[in-house]
């Protein structure tokens, strides 16, 4: 697959241009995708998430901020993905300052997901701001691993937590960090 695939079809979209579609055949793919926010209403169509994946391996301590370690990364709204699964190929965190290592971070407004997957550890998806829905998603991760201050609705198929902690306190263990500060925020 020729370097920087995502990214150079994203590029070709005309910014007038009102709907834009990204069909691949692609098996794995390692690169750092960001869908500015000028790129409205682009729709990237995989062929199944166990077959289409997009790949790189960034963690907090290695990029500066958990902001900057996402391999996938949207900023537009009307985004939309399908049959596709983004991860975050960083090892698990060990004790180690700023472990997280984001698969998705989106803070495009009306953002949807549907048959896709989002690999990591702690920090797997990053629902920053905005609103999102996600249908017939798995979700995999450690710790902490969905999380942000977006509005977003979940109709998972699967959410599977890695194997970090013992038995005992597996139920202790967060996998959805809200950022909100009141009940009342919506």
């Amino acid at each position: 697959m020729p370097s920087k695939h995502y990214n150079e079809a994203k590029k070709s979209a005309r910014k007038d241009a009102w709907l834009v579609f990204i069909s691949t055949n692609e098996a794995d793919c390692s690169e750092r995708v960001v869908i500015p926010k000028s790129k409205w209403h682009i729709t990237l169509q995989g062929s199944g998430r166990e077959v289409t994946k997009i790949t790189s391996k960034n963690a907090a301590g290695d990029t500066g901020t958990t902001y900057t370690t996402s391999t996938f990364r949207v900023s537009a709204p009307y985004f939309t993905a399908r049959n596709i699964s983004f991860e975050n190929s960083s090892p698990r965190p060990s004790g180690e300052a700023q472990p997280q290592a984001v698969a998705l971070r989106t803070t495009g407004d009306f953002n949807a997901f549907y048959g896709c997957a989002f690999y990591g550890q702690q920090g797997t998806l990053y629902d920053d701001r905005g609103r999102y829905y996600f249908k017939d998603t798995l979700i995999v991760g450690s710790v902490d691993f969905t999380f942000g201050d977006g509005k977003s609705l979940y109709k998972l198929r699967h959410f599977t937590i890695l194997n970090q902690v013992s038995q005992e306190d597996v139920h202790s263990v967060k996998n959805w960090a809200q950022g909100r500060k009141s009940h009342t925020e919506l």
